[in-house]
């Protein structure tokens, strides 16, 4: 059985450089970007953010954008 989904999506783009992830939010449901962050490019740091999201009530769901090297976080 397939998860319905809600219009209280929220897509988290990541990027990372040597010291911090950036991210953007998309809201599925208004169809347009709804914020962006920087935290410490921890995963302790990050999983904070994420998680403030989903107790505001946020289905969320991450992306990562590879760098020119692949996927190495």
């Amino acid at each position: 059985m397939m998860k319905q989904e809600t219009n209280n999506v929220v897509y988290v783009g990541l990027d990372v450089d040597s010291n911090q992830f950036h991210g953007s939010l998309y809201h599925k449901g208004l169809e347009k970007t709804i914020g962006r962050f920087k935290c410490k490019g921890s995963f302790g740091a990050l999983m904070k953010r994420l998680r403030k999201l989903q107790e505001d009530g946020y289905e969320v769901r991450v992306c990562y954008e590879a760098g020119f090297m692949g996927y190495g976080l």
